[in-house]
């Protein structure tokens, strides 16, 4: 792709929920508002990876983000204005398809975003302006439950993955599918050693996000879903066979730039704390007295005894008439969904037993620590005191590093994408490398520029 893009055209297509669409253009230098009844004047898209905090180079997942704002002289996007034919649909019902033509007359497809909200000018100098807000795919979905997720042991990195996206889907309608990859998926299962062994019923199952953030952080992944919706990883443990894909130099496409000394920097080692040794037991987790069991499905709601349960294995019933048996069931946290065979509804006393896991743990500090200030890490997630092993020294290396996290403003072409990696110089601050793109801010409207958030991998 070429290094400098310094213009682009941009077009945002409104579709609204009973099929009807809008194509607004947006003004650039040479525009004539004066055949213009609905136009836009700003056009801002933000794209990360994560959100950063004192303690992680990675996880925090984020919501990619849209912002137009626009004029609508003749009120046809006017969202109170009965008379408009898009009367009652200008809501978070619509979605919006953001595309770019660059002065290279390449055109960028930023995907398809949700309407979160549709705002008109509150006074009568502002009655024609309105601001719109939307968020990408993940930012729709990542707060619903998941649903069942059955899990086995030693599942691979990509088929965990797999399966928690596929219970998502079954929830989303047809537009809203969360594509994936597998091929590029199954390529993570040999990063680590023993194929990503991992320990599962650590991992907090409630929603989407949550998943995404622990798997992250505890192996140095950056996840997230890219402008076609479709699921993408990227460990950094690999990223010496990624090419980059163009330069951005101070001295041609780069306003400014400047170092991010965020506190991570300042730690001189990692010690990660880990499940050592795990042992299994079975015993009772849940004991109910005098509940009303119907014949056919039941849910029970109640907290087990212990955290640790990582399987049901049987319900015992005492009725106080007749015999009832669960011939199924599903268990998850404090819910159990029972199917029932019973002559009668019934007063039960109830005994739920399982498999109990008992965990040990220990510690690992990077081999290059000698004094100063450690970063204290839990990985619970990790199997395999070797993985804990590549995971810490790799941790150690990143926040090790000079100039590690850059921002860079300026020309760059909008065909970059997150994971990408651009080769950077900034000679004033001694910068030449290479870096992963993990944020990308761009104005796409009158004045062209994208800001970009970079961090040097080992």
């Amino acid at each position: 792709m070429e290094n400098i893009v310094k213009s682009v055209k941009t077009t945002a297509r409104i579709v609204f929920s009973n099929d009807v669409s809008f194509t607004l253009p947006f003004l650039n230098e040479n525009s004539k508002t004066s055949d213009l009844k609905n136009y836009g004047t700003s056009c801002s898209v933000k794209e990360r990876l994560y959100s950063s905090d004192s303690t992680s180079v990675i996880g925090n997942v984020c919501t990619n983000t849209l912002s137009i704002a626009l004029k609508s002289i003749d009120k046809k996007l006017i969202s109170s204005n009965k008379n408009s034919d898009f009367y009652g649909y200008m809501n978070n019902t619509a979605v919006i398809y953001l595309s770019a033509v660059g002065d290279d007359g390449v055109e960028t497809d930023f995907g398809k975003y949700y309407i979160d909200a549709w705002e008109n000018g509150a006074s009568n100098s502002t009655y024609a302006e309105v601001n719109i807000t939307a968020s990408d795919l993940f930012g729709r979905v990542k707060n619903m439950n998941i649903g069942k997720v059955r899990l086995k042991e030693h599942l691979t990195f990509s088929s965990y993955l797999i399966s928690v996206i596929k219970a998502l889907n079954k929830n989303l309608p047809s537009n809203m599918q969360i594509k994936y990859i597998q091929s590029e998926l199954e390529k993570l299962d040999s990063i680590y050693s023993t194929n990503w062994q991992m320990w599962y019923n650590n991992i907090e199952r409630n929603d989407l996000e949550t998943i995404l953030n622990t798997i992250a952080k505890n192996t140095l992944t950056y996840i997230w879903i890219d402008r076609s919706e479709t699921l993408r990883v990227d460990c950094l443990l690999d990223d010496e066979q990624e090419q980059p894909v163009c330069d951005v130099s101070g001295s041609t496409n780069l306003f400014s730039y400047n170092v991010n000394n965020s506190d991570i920097y300042s730690y001189d080692g990692v010690r990660t704390t880990y499940i050592s040794n795990v042992s299994y037991s079975d015993q009772e987790v849940l004991s109910l007295t005098e509940y009303s069991l119907k014949a056919g499905e039941n849910t029970v709601t109640a907290k087990l005894n212990t955290d640790k349960c990582i399987n049901v294995h049987s319900i015992e019933f005492e009725c106080d008439k007749g015999i009832a048996k669960c011939i199924s069931f599903y268990s998850f946290r404090d819910t159990i969904e029972m199917t029932v065979v019973s002559d009668y509804d019934a007063v039960a006393n109830i005994k739920v037993y399982g498999t109990v896991i008992n965990e040990s743990y220990d510690t690992y500090t990077n081999k290059d620590y000698e004094k100063g200030t450690l970063l204290e890490i839990e990985n619970y997630i990790m199997s395999g005191k070797s993985n804990i092993k590549t995971f810490t020294e790799y941790f150690a290396s990143l926040i090790a590093m000079d100039n590690a996290q850059i921002q860079v403003e300026g020309y760059i072409n909008p065909q970059v994408a997150l994971g990408n990696m651009v080769n950077t110089t900034g000679t004033k601050l001694e910068i030449d490398n290479a870096y992963k793109v993990i944020g990308l801010d761009f104005k796409l409207s009158t004045s062209y520029r994208c800001t970009a958030s970079l961090i040097r991998t080992v």
